[in-house]
Parts: structure tokens; sequence; C-alpha cells
């Protein structure tokens, strides 16, 4: 499936068609249309259903299910998770955007969410949320790509402060999520999760 035939939805759930013509994305909607280009500010929110699904596909509603339910009942539970919430969403046209124009990127965001979404479902998870420091540091890999990609000051800022917190030991404390460290033993990868260290 590519973007320029792809019909997304607005938020009544209206079916609007979206095109790309010479790098810039076109959303129509009724009588009127929207351009997108780098250097436009218009919030285009239908775009993430069209993301969600090159993610996700078939298995889209499942997974945007696990995410707000740990946003709903993890993040949004302390002041530190609603300020980061706050971000993305404040942050979601330009992160959007962002994506659209770097399929690449997408492809990275949708591995990472990937291994958040596994992560989730392991029993490691059941008592308390448990994220991995290679996750971590993968997270730290995927901001600085975000971060290169674009211009808007205010991303910057959010992708800068976001980095630097997640390199603080407490950051993840604060937010109620304990952070493993897998140690590999003779046994292999797979044994992984019985030598997991809960910091």
């Amino acid at each position: 499936m590519s973007l320029v035939d792809t019909v997304v939805t607005d938020c009544e759930g209206d079916a609007l068609p979206v095109t790309v013509e010479s790098g810039v994305l076109q959303i129509t909607g009724g009588s009127t249309s929207t351009s997108v280009s780098s250097t436009t500010t218009t919030t285009v929110s239908p775009v993430w259903p069209f993301l969600y699904n090159e993610i996700w596909g078939e298995k889209k509603d499942e997974n945007l299910s696990l995410l707000r339910t740990f946003r709903d009942d993890v993040l949004v539970s302390t002041a530190l998770g609603r300020k980061y919430v706050g971000l993305l969403y404040g942050n979601s046209f330009e992160i959007a955007l962002l994506l659209v124009q770097n399929p690449l990127l997408l492809r990275q965001a949708g591995e990472w969410l990937n291994v958040i979404l596994d992560t989730m479902r392991s029993p490691l998870f059941s008592d308390r949320p448990v994220v991995r420091q290679s996750t971590i540091k993968s997270l730290e890999i995927l901001l600085n790509r975000f971060a290169v990609k674009t211009t808007n000051r205010e991303l910057i800022n959010a992708i800068r402060n976001l980095g630097r917190d997640i390199k603080d030991k407490g950051f993840f404390m604060q937010l109620g999520i304990a952070v493993a460290t897998c140690t590999y033993n003779r046994l292999g990868p797979e044994s992984s999760a019985i030598s997991a260290h809960i910091k």
C-alpha cells in the first residue's frame, strides 16, 4: 500500500483521499483541500490511521488498544508521564509529517513500537511495567534520528529533554517502570528473561 492510493479518515470516520505530488501531501475533505509540506503548520491528524496501518496492518486495533492501555494505566498516572504524553500530542502533527516523509524512519519507529508491544505482552510486565536497557538505548537512537530530520524547535526541544531524561536512572522509576538488564548465559538469549535483573 502506498500513500498515493490510500484513503484515510478524519476524526468522524469520513474517508479522505490522500495523494502525494512533488513531495507534498494532499488531503482532500469535502470541498476543502489541505497541502502539507515541510514548511506547513496545518494540523493533519487524519494521517495517523494511515501510519498505524502501515506499521501494523491487520493488528492495528489490537496494538493501539494495548498502547492506549499503557498510556492510561501507566503514563498518565504520574505528573512526569502526563508531561510527556502532552509533549507527544503537542508535537503529533510534526511527528506524523516526519513519518510520512521518511519511510525508513516510519519503519524504525514501527520496529521500536513492536519491541515495546512485545515487552508489554511479556510475563515480566504483568506485575510492574518493565523495560529493557537495550530498548532504552534504541529509543535514544530513534530520538536522534527524529531530531536530525526536523527543523521544528518545539519538537527538537522535546526530543532533547526526553533524551536527557531517559539517561537518568530515576526517570523510569518516577513513571513506575522498572528497568531490566538482561545477561546472556550459555543457554542462549531464550533464557535471558530468567536472568533479568530488575533495578
